[in-house]
């Protein structure tokens, strides 16, 4: 005989494991809160917009920030962005550690999260719209915040490193 409990796991937490690949999509989440937590300098930033000017995706600006000489007051952006490329399972805020670990090598980072996934544009994610969205992150670098395309790395784990690789050989 099922419980109540053995009822609720099926409709609840089954559910949202096996449900539409849409329920990854989340409310977005207080970037301020993250950024004071994890000590990273992390500004959201919507990219990629439609005629209708909604942003399709939305990404993570950490940069560092380095002094261009000792009696100067001038900063410039680290002479290495990496463009993380996310694995397909996670949002933005599941990656904190990897950010970090880049930021702490002296790297910026500009991540973002697939449509379907995080605070960018609901739906259902799909291969084509990861290589799609990935090189709209590579053009957000280049033509937005005009970063030297051989200042970029891209990096990615599992479905990220095909975006990663689809990315490179497009551009």
């Amino acid at each position: 005989a099922r419980t109540a409990a053995g009822n609720n796991w099926l409709s609840g937490s089954w559910a949202k494991r096996v449900g539409p690949a849409s329920a990854t999509h989340t409310a977005p989440v207080n970037v301020a809160s993250i950024a004071a937590s994890s000590g990273l300098p992390i500004s959201d930033h919507p990219f990629d917009y439609t005629q209708e000017g909604v942003a399709r995706l939305d990404g993570w600006w950490i940069p560092v920030v380095k002094a261009l000489a000792a009696n100067s007051q001038e900063n410039a952006v680290s002479s290495i962005v990496v463009l993380f490329c996310p694995n397909g399972r996670t949002t933005l805020p599941d990656n904190i550690a990897a950010f970090r670990a880049f930021h702490s090598l002296g790297a910026s980072v500009f991540a973002f999260d697939y449509r379907g996934f995080g605070a960018s544009q609901p739906g259902h994610p799909s291969q084509k719209k990861a290589y799609e969205d990935g090189a709209a992150a590579l053009q957000y670098l280049t033509a937005m915040r005009h970063i030297d395309p051989s200042r970029i790395v891209l990096y990615g784990a599992e479905l990220g490193s095909a975006v990663a690789v689809h990315v490179a050989q497009q551009s």
